[in-house]
């Protein structure tokens, strides 16, 4: 009679027992493989569904052609899914020409057609702005807060009649503080000169300690001292004084703020130096262009507005001085300063946490 031989049976367990750590380890490998592959889509689907929301965001801003009520909300579908946008009133001035404070929502939401039609994710992010309206009055072509001093020579033309086809009302050729050049050749209507220097700068109806000081968001904000002569009718701000012309372009377009003093310039080879739309300066303007031209209108000694501000006058003449009253050029100017104007430093990507 045979014995049983002591590790018989043995291979039987053993093989199994080696299958199911192989099969274990063969699980969690696929499973560490499929949580990398979620984790790829999962990052792939928050960087999409952020660009989502940022497309929304802008699209809402850049397309507002008036002023949106509180709560107005708008879906703006996008490459990738859609985002829902809406906008809230935060602060609303007194004057409803003033700029108003919105506080303008985007929540993206990522879709993929092929795991149906329940977003695959979802972020909200939000941004404060203030819609702005292009608006101003318009006292004379060319209103000198800070005086007058006619230079001798030189020609001036100055009209306060519209030369568009506008057909906006004539307005003073000039308007100035009273007792400054009030009766100068080549200004027709004749210049309006009464009141102070700071009442003239007030009765602009234009904020420029507001404009200067972070009130007015512009396309461009330039430390100077030159400005951008093109064609685009933007918005700029020179934070000091500023000059125009002297190069090879020889005209620019749009509204051009200046804290400081403007100085129109030429050169031999480019002696007119025009501009079509509204310059607005705080100190003085220095027309010393053999030509100088501004088709639309002009304000000057526009720090009047401030208790110090002790602007010198106006040296005006001595070369070849163009000022015409021209309505659409202000209005292609001011149409490109109605809407929201986003404010710097004013995002935020995590709303929906508040």
């Amino acid at each position: 009679m045979s014995r049983a031989r002591p590790d018989a049976g043995f291979a039987l367990p053993f093989a199994v027992f080696l299958i199911s750590v192989l099969t274990l380890l063969l699980t969690a490998a696929f499973t560490k493989v499929d949580g990398d592959r979620r984790l790829a889509y999962s990052s792939g689907d928050g960087v999409t569904v952020l660009a989502i929301a940022k497309s929304g965001l802008q699209g809402y801003l850049s397309t507002q052609v008036t002023r949106p009520p509180d709560g107005d909300s708008l879906r703006i579908n996008v490459t990738g899914g859609y985002a829902d946008v809406v906008a809230h009133v935060v602060r609303q001035p007194a004057d409803p020409l003033a700029n108003w404070l919105f506080i303008v929502r985007s929540t993206g939401h990522v879709i993929e057609p092929p795991l149906g039609a329940d977003p695959q994710a979802v972020r909200t992010i939000a941004q404060y702005a203030q819609w702005q309206t292009g608006r101003m009055d318009i006292r004379g072509a060319f209103t000198a807060a800070n005086g007058l001093k006619k230079r001798t020579g030189g020609t001036i033309d100055v009209r306060g009649a519209d030369q568009s086809t506008c057909g906006a009302p004539t307005v003073p050729g000039m308007r100035t503080p009273a007792n400054w050049q009030a009766n100068i050749a080549g200004v027709d209507p004749p210049a309006l000169s009464s009141g102070t220097g700071m009442e003239v700068a007030l009765e602009t109806n234009i904020d420029f300690p507001a404009l200067i000081g972070g009130g007015f968001t512009p396309d461009y904000t330039l430390a100077g001292p030159a400005a951008r002569m093109d064609g685009t009718y933007s918005s700029q701000l020179i934070t000091g004084n500023a000059t125009l012309g002297g190069g090879l372009v020889i005209s620019g377009t749009g509204l051009l703020i200046v804290a400081g003093d403007l100085t129109i310039q030429s050169t031999p080879m480019t002696p007119t130096t025009t501009w079509y739309g509204v310059i607005l300066v705080g100190g003085k303007i220095n027309f010393n262009a053999s030509t100088s031209r501004i088709y639309g209108m002009a304000v000057s000694g526009l720090n009047k507005q401030l208790p110090e501000g002790a602007e010198p006058p106006e040296n005006f003449g001595g070369t070849n001085v163009t000022i015409w009253h021209d309505a659409c050029r202000i209005q292609q100017t001011l149409s490109r300063l109605t809407g929201f104007a986003p404010i710097a430093n004013a995002w935020v990507d995590n709303w929906a946490t508040y």
